[in-house]
């Protein structure tokens, strides 16, 4: 695992632990279309037209075609920095640190016993909205 990422999950994971009050909220939102290429070649198309939902749709890569509509816990970390978490319809586990001071994508996939990390690029697509 590299050691970003491993940092980065651990600080997370122990606010989220050790920080009750913020358990549940959402992060100001970031809002727009993006698309986030992650250095295994997956591609995806993410809308996030609020606060409380996020559509993505593969572009490329192994999960190609597939799409979800999700309701995502969002927190923010640090101005620019989130972590977001949701459980799609098939089970499957998506976590994610998103840095949107250097553009940057740190993820974890978990279905059943299979673990993917995944680490790569976001892309605004549209200009960030108002909150």
């Amino acid at each position: 695992m590299q050691p970003f990422l491993t940092a980065a999950l651990l600080a997370t994971l122990t606010l989220l632990g050790g920080c009750a009050a913020l358990r549940g909220q959402s992060a100001d939102p970031y809002i727009g279309q993006f698309t986030y290429r992650y250095s295994s070649g997956d591609t995806y198309e993410i809308i996030v037209p609020d606060a409380t939902r996020l559509s993505w749709r593969a572009t490329g890569g192994a999960e190609l075609g597939h799409r979800g509509d999700e309701q995502p816990e969002r927190i923010k970390i640090a101005d620019g920095i989130y972590f977001a978490t949701w459980i799609e319809a098939d089970g499957t586990t998506v976590t994610q640190v998103l840095d949107f001071n250097d553009n940057t994508v740190h993820a974890t996939v978990v279905q059943g016993d299979f673990r993917s990390l995944l680490s790569g690029t976001i892309e605004r697509d549209t200009p960030a909205a108002t909150p």
